[in-house]
Parts: structure tokens; sequence; C-alpha cells
């Protein structure tokens, strides 16, 4: 996701993923699925996946605030706009992909007996 903000060419805080993104998504997803063999651990490494990603990429866009590289007004409105840029760029494709991509990973790794 940060190779995707960092390289994008839309300004402000829209999400600029594009097809072959969304596809790249899902096909991770569908690899992490694949290689679980739980369910159970399929539905929360998935919350949990999300919720860590989530921060590490608030943290890595507002580290300059969380520094003190930047002024104290200047940082409020940096970690505010890292915080609606992450979810706007995750909710509702990204996760419903991830989570369509987990499910399906899953029941082919199960139909295949791929995992353990």
């Amino acid at each position: 996701m940060l190779f995707i903000f960092y390289t994008r060419t839309c300004q402000g805080p829209q999400p600029c993923q594009s097809l072959s993104d969304f596809g790249l998504f899902f096909i991770v997803a569908a690899g992490a699925g694949l290689a679980l063999d739980d369910e159970r651990v399929v539905a929360v490494g998935f919350i949990v996946v999300h919720l860590l990603s989530t921060a590490l990429f608030v943290a890595s866009l507002a580290a300059p605030a969380f520094l003190g590289l930047t002024g104290p007004y200047l940082s409020d409105s940096i970690v505010s706009i890292s915080i609606v840029i992450a979810f706007r760029s995750q909710f509702p494709f990204v996760v419903l992909l991830s989570l369509f991509g987990c499910v399906a990973g899953f029941l082919i790794g199960s139909k295949l007996n791929v995992s353990g």
C-alpha cells in the first residue's frame, strides 16, 4: 500500500488503486488462505493482518509528525489525514477482496489438501 500511495497520480486523500492493484491484493490473500488449514485461523488472521497493516501504514505516513519534525499544528493535521487516507484506501474494496481471497484460498487448499 505504501508503494501505491507514494507512486499515485491523484491528489488528496482519495485512493488510487488500479485493477492490477486489486488483483494483487486478491492473489496475496488467496495465497495466505491457501497456506492455512483451519478456518478460525483464516478469520482471525484476516482481521489481525488488516489491523496491523493499517497501523503500520498510518505510522509510516505520520512518522514526521511522531518524530517531531513538523510543527504542532501541522502534526495534528498530518495524523488525521493519514488516518483518513488509510481507511479510504482499504474500505470497502480492498477489505472485501482480501476476505474473498482468503476464503477462496482456504477452500481451494482444503479441496487440494495443500496445507499440512
